[in-house]
């Protein structure tokens, strides 16, 4: 059974320890700042050619607007930690401690990822708000737009999420989840919106975008900020998004279930 208390004491306690990851948040707030300034200068230069604008249907300020949100989404979210602890539980055997207590190990990592997500995005939004200010980002910021892009940032976190548990669950089958881990940042940064916005892929690849459910995670928060998408098409990506995340955790559950049954401990 699925007790909430349990899981915020979790949350709880992981607040309380933040000061042990505190290497991981300085990381987060230099490779941040450092990724967005490596897209400025290819947007720069690609913007260099006068028909860019056209072709794209963005304006330069518009696209470093877009890359300035995706790379907030895409770093400092921190749910790749998923993906490792799961990795390094199964191979040093200490996830027999967890199937041991009477915590469910999937919502334990989720619960124990929301305070490292919760502050390192509120480190980095400062950073993002004065960028926003000097570049000049054509934004209109009001109540409806921040609760459109907080519904969306949390489906975009639930979908994350369990991307990122199923990448790794694949160390019961393949031991080490880097193979799996790369593929997917790649699938991630073509047709996810990580590096360029979905509506400027070419046609074909776009379609396929927006059947996978990959564009939901930076696209949408991204592009609805920036006021590229209607209300109406938020809300259709909203639902598309619920339905996503049925999916997923259903695949999850199963693949879970599965692999509990290779678990063997090497050490626990």
């Amino acid at each position: 059974m699925f007790h909430l208390r349990k899981y915020t004491g979790i949350i709880r306690t992981t607040f309380v320890d933040m000061k042990a990851y505190m290497g991981e948040f300085i990381g987060v707030l230099i490779w941040t700042p450092v990724h967005f300034i490596l897209l400025f200068f290819i947007w720069t230069i690609i913007y260099q050619n006068p028909q860019a604008e056209s072709e794209f249907g963005y304006s330069l300020s518009a696209i470093l607007g877009y890359a300035l949100f995706s790379t907030l989404i895409s770093e400092s979210l921190f749910l790749y930690r998923v993906a490792w602890r799961l990795q390094n539980d199964n191979l040093n055997g200490t996830l027999t401690i967890y199937l041991c207590r009477p915590v469910d190990y999937l919502a334990f990592s989720l619960a124990e990822t929301i305070p490292f997500s919760l502050i390192s995005f509120s480190l980095s939004l400062p950073v993002v708000i004065l960028l926003i200010d000097v570049i000049q980002i054509p934004i209109e910021l009001n109540g409806f737009i921040l609760l459109g892009f907080v519904i969306s940032l949390i489906i975009s976190y639930i979908l994350s999420y369990f991307c990122f548990i199923l990448v790794g669950l694949t160390t019961f089958y393949i031991r080490y989840i880097w193979p799996t881990r790369a593929l997917f940042l790649a699938v991630m940064q073509v047709v996810g919106g990580e590096l360029v916005p979905v509506d400027i892929l070419p046609p074909v690849i776009r379609e396929l975008a927006y059947i996978l459910p990959f564009y939901l995670i930076n696209y949408v928060p991204s592009a609805w900020m920036l006021g590229r998408i209607t209300p109406f098409e938020l809300f259709l990506a909203i639902v598309y998004g619920i339905f996503w995340i049925g999916v997923l955790s259903f695949l999850t559950k199963l693949f879970w279930s599965r692999a509990i049954t290779k678990f063997e401990s090497a050490g626990g």
